[in-house]
């Protein structure tokens, strides 16, 4: 100790006395020039400590590893912090009533909550989260969810302006059970369903306030906005031009498309497309191509129907088409138009084409069939999950020697949805029991069995066929966006 303070001593001398001797050179007149004081801040070391030791000190039985990790974000201040007060704070979040478990979850997530005195942060948030109208339990949740809350003292008042644009959420018009409930329409309805949502309350009150008239002077009604702020509050918090982002995308769309402003926020409230992030001009284009491909009142009713529609290249939906003609299909703009969730999916896909064969090899339906009959069929299940569901179709009639099931030529007879659906309709079809099918799956489960492995070795070769069909400018573009996936037919699977 005495050594080291020797070299700093002498490293402040040699400092000194350099100061002295460059300030006499520099200056051209008698009085010497005063050194420029530089104010060096010290960084703040990590302290050392045990964690199992911390976490059995404080009585709870956390991850000592996941403390560690959550430790290691914060400077050695904050670390510093959690060993002096992480016990008040403990013992403050226990008067509120907050369990054992959630506390333990809430300290390995969050340990700077515990940095600091409890009157200087703890008290503060907790009281001004559950003024509210949330418990202690509910709180802390909303903390696990988004622990950089931590980081603001206050947001009281923004709470009230949160409470102030859900107070004019609207029931719905269709049916007699509303949308959102008039006793749900607050901040703290909001954060119960969404602790994460949390995130809203550090931003400024006047500033989501402004965001707010900024979306009605757009022509969107309160509703609306109500609407955005409780499916996406991220969206109003997290970027400072997600109003101007949502202004210059209302009007692209408008401009091409004809929606209306408060449409495009609808687009945006319940899907939180990828595209409101595009530039203007990838936008346009993509807007202007379906509009010019089927039509200006067309195109607005495929995107109002499949937000996800923007978020694809043109080409994607342009190769689809040559792939449902390669298909049978005479009319694919028809087929689009029917069942938009299709465009932006790429159709020479693995697990798309899996899907699509399997239906046709077990229903006896043609690929053009498929396509302009029961499309939406196609998208249900994931393709593990439906052939799975094929495979015990197949065993449980061969096992009961079903005789007329096997003279109508298919395995599945029945109609699509009972297949694809819900699970208690594919059994309730097949007269089946849970216990029949969890016997099965213990022993087959998905993505395994013949049914699976032929439907992998059949796309391999479909993909090749349906890509080797295509134009060369968008047979490179398909390549280039695709995963290789190579058929596997080395021997033949028997079904």
């Amino acid at each position: 100790m005495l050594q080291g303070s020797l070299r700093l001593g002498s490293s402040s001398r040699w400092t000194c006395a350099c100061s002295r001797a460059s300030s006499a050179v520099g200056s051209n007149s008698g009085d010497p020039v005063q050194p420029k004081r530089r104010v060096v801040r010290v960084k703040s070391m990590a302290p050392a400590y045990d964690a199992q030791q911390l976490l059995h000190s404080l009585g709870l039985k956390s991850s000592p590893a996941e403390l560690r990790r959550s430790m290691s974000k914060m400077n050695g201040k904050r670390q510093q912090g959690v060993l002096l007060h992480a016990a008040a704070v403990a013992a403050h979040l226990r008067g509120l009533g907050l369990e054992q478990q959630l506390l333990e979850e809430l300290f390995v997530r969050c340990p700077e909550l515990f940095s600091w005195p409890p009157k200087e942060r703890a008290e503060g948030l907790f009281s001004e989260v559950m003024s509210s109208g949330l418990t202690a339990a509910e709180a802390a949740r909303c903390v696990v969810g988004y622990p950089t809350i931590v980081k603001y003292i206050s947001f009281g008042g923004t709470i009230a302006v949160v409470d102030e644009i859900l107070s004019h959420s609207q029931d719905s018009n269709r049916g007699v059970k509303p949308k959102v409930p008039a006793a749900e329409r607050t901040a703290a309805a909001m954060l119960r369903a969404d602790p994460s949502s949390v995130q809203i309350l550090w931003s400024d009150a006047a500033k989501l306030r402004r965001q707010f008239d900024q979306l009605v002077s757009l022509g969107c009604s309160p509703a609306a906005i109500a609407k955005l702020l409780w499916s996406s509050p991220s969206l109003l918090c997290s970027n400072a031009n997600s109003v101007a982002q949502l202004e210059q995308a209302a009007d692209v769309l408008h401009d091409e498309l004809g929606l209306a402003p408060e449409t495009v926020l609808e687009l945006v409230a319940s899907k939180a497309p990828g595209w409101l992030t595009y530039s203007q001009d990838t936008l346009r284009r993509r807007a202007a191509a379906l509009a010019e491909e089927f039509g200006r009142d067309e195109a607005a009713s495929i995107v109002v129907r499949n937000v996800m529609a923007l978020n694809c290249d043109t080409r994607v939906w342009q190769r689809s088409q040559l792939y449902m003609g390669a298909c049978g299909v005479c009319n694919a703009q028809a087929v689009l138009l029917k069942t938009p969730r299709l465009l932006h999916l790429d159709h020479a896909a693995p697990d798309f084409g899996a899907r699509r064969l399997l239906l046709q090899q077990f229903t006896g339906l043609s690929a053009a069939q498929l396509y302009q009959q029961h499309a939406a069929y196609i998208l249900r299940l994931p393709v593990e999950q439906l052939a799975m569901r094929l495979h015990y179709v197949g065993r449980r009639q061969s096992l009961h020697d079903d005789k007329k099931q096997q003279a109508r030529g298919v395995i599945w007879p029945w109609p699509l949805h009972k297949l694809t659906y819900s699970l208690e309709e594919f059994m309730a079809a097949l007269g089946s029991s849970q216990q029949e099918w969890d016997a099965f799956t213990a022993v087959h489960p998905a993505g395994s069995g013949p049914v699976w492995e032929w439907a992998q070795q059949e796309a391999g070769l479909e993909v090749q066929r349906l890509v080797g069909g295509l134009p060369p400018e968008l047979q490179q573009a398909a390549a280039d966006g695709r995963p290789q996936y190579k058929s596997r037919r080395a021997g033949t699977c028997k079904l």
